[in-house]
C-alpha cells in the first residue's frame, strides 16, 4: 500500500494481489463512504478487511465501507519514524 504521513486523516483502500497494474491503492477523504458492488461474476468475490477472515459476495451484492467513529491506537517501538 502507500506510505501515508501518520497525522494525515484518510481512508485507504488496498487491492490484495490484484491482477492487473492499473489495480491501485487508493487515498481518499475520511468522510467518505466507499460502496463495492459485485456486478456480473462467474463466481463469488472474496472480500477480505484488515487481513481478517474473508467473506463472500455474490452477484447484486454490495459492501459499504466508512470510517469507525472511534481511532484506532497502534503500538510504536523505539524512537523510529514512519
Amino acid at each position: 500500500g502507500p506510505i501515508v504521513f501518520p497525522r494525515f486523516d484518510s481512508l485507504i483502500v488496498t487491492p490484495v494481489a490484484p491482477h492487473t497494474l492499473a489495480i491501485r491503492p487508493s487515498i481518499l477523504p475520511p468522510d467518505l463512504e466507499v460502496r463495492l458492488e459485485v456486478e456480473d461474476a462467474p463466481e463469488e468475490v472474496l472480500v477480505t478487511v484488515d487481513g481478517q477472515s474473508g467473506t463472500a459476495l455474490g452477484a447484486g451484492q454490495s459492501l459499504h465501507i466508512r470510517r469507525a467513529s472511534q481511532p484506532v491506537h497502534l503500538v510504536r517501538f523505539g524512537e523510529s519514524t514512519f
